[in-house]
C-alpha cells in the first residue's frame, strides 16, 4: 500500500519566520550602523598670494600701518577772548595685524562601525540558509496540496518562499555592508583662505599725537557746550562767561569711528582742575 506524502514528517514554519525577521534586520542595519568621522586640519602659507594688513578708518593705523589697539587720551584747557579751548592729545598702542593667505589641508577618516560585521555575519548565515531552502524546500513546507489526479502531494511552495526571503535579506544585509566598507576611506579636502596674524604690541609711531575728531562736551554747574577737535586735536567753545573748574568729557572714539562703527562707547575723561 502505498503511502501518503502527508504522512511524512515536516518540520515546522518557524523558518519561514525566521527569513522575514532576517529581512527587517536587514533593512534596518542598513541604516543603522553609521561611520565614525575623524577630522585633521593642517594649514601650511599659500604661496604667490600677498600678505594684507587688516583695512579699517584711516585714523585706525599709525604711520608704518600697525592697528591702533589703546589710546589713553589726555586734556588740558586754558581760557581765551570768550573761549573756552580744550586740547585733547592721545597716547597709543600699535600691534601689526595681517591676513596671511593659507592653505587648509583638511583629512576625513572614516571608520567602520561594529554593526557592518554583524552585516557580513547575518548576510553569511540568511544566503546559507537560503541556498540550503532552494537545495531541500521539503525541508521547509508543512503543507500538502491536491494534483489533477485528486492524489495528495507535497507543497513546496513554502520552501522556495523562505529561500527567496532569505535570498533578498542576506543580499541586501551584504550590499549594505559592501557599501559601508566603501565609504569607509580617507578623504582629502583643500581650503583656501586666510589667517590672521597678530604681531608684538608696541608704541605707535608717533606714540603721541592730537587726538582728531573727538566730540568734546563741557558742563560748568548747570550749563554745558560741545565741539568737535580739529586737526590739532583742540576744540573751542564759545564761553562768555566764568568758566573755573569745567567738567571735560570726551568720547573715547573720533567721530569718523563712529561712521565706521555704531557701537562705539563713550567714556568720559578724568576731572580737568583749573590750572590759575
Amino acid at each position: 500500500m502505498r503511502s501518503s506524502p502527508a504522512a511524512k514528517p515536516r518540520q515546522q514554519q518557524r523558518p519561514r519566520c525566521r527569513g522575514r525577521a532576517s529581512l527587517l534586520v536587514a533593512v534596518a542595519l542598513t541604516h543603522g550602523c553609521a561611520r565614525v568621522p575623524t577630522e585633521t586640519v593642517t594649514t601650511a602659507p599659500r604661496a604667490g598670494a600677498p600678505v594684507t594688513v587688516r583695512s579699517g578708518p584711516p585714523s585706525a593705523h599709525d604711520e608704518i600701518g600697525r592697528r591702533v589697539i589703546a589710546r589713553d587720551l589726555d586734556a588740558t584747557w586754558e581760557r581765551g577772548d570768550g573761549y573756552l579751548i580744550v586740547r585733547v592729545t592721545e597716547a597709543r598702542q600699535c600691534q601689526l595685524i595681517e591676513r596671511v593667505p593659507v592653505r587648509r589641508t583638511v583629512t576625513t577618516r572614516r571608520k567602520l562601525d561594529p554593526g557592518v560585521y554583524f552585516l557580513y555575519a547575518l548576510a553569511a548565515v540568511a544566503l546559507g540558509v537560503a541556498a540550503y531552502a532552494y537545495a531541500r524546500p521539503a525541508d521547509f513546507s508543512s503543507s500538502t496540496k491536491t494534483d489533477a489526479s485528486g492524489a495528495a502531494v507535497e507543497n513546496l511552495a513554502p520552501g522556495y518562499l523562505t529561500a527567496g526571503i532569505l535570498t533578498v535579506g542576506g543580499s541586501v544585509a551584504l550590499g549594505a555592508a559592501i557599501v559601508q566598507t566603501a565609504r569607509a576611506r580617507k578623504e582629502t579636502r583643500l581650503v583656501e583662505g586666510y589667517a590672521v596674524r597678530e604681531g608684538p604690541v608696541e608704541s605707535c609711531a608717533p606714540p603721541r599725537v592730537p587726538a582728531v575728531g573727538r566730540r568734546v562736551r563741557v558742563r560748568v554747574g548747570g550749563e554745558a557746550r560741545e565741539a568737535v577737535t580739529d586737526a590739532d586735536g583742540v576744540a573751542r567753545l564759545a564761553w562768555p562767561g566764568d568758566a573755573s573748574s569745567p567738567a571735560l568729557f570726551v568720547d573715547d572714539a573720533p567721530v569718523e569711528w563712529r561712521e565706521h562703527d555704531a557701537a562705539s562707547a563713550e567714556a568720559p575723561l578724568a576731572r580737568v582742575e583749573d590750572p590759575g
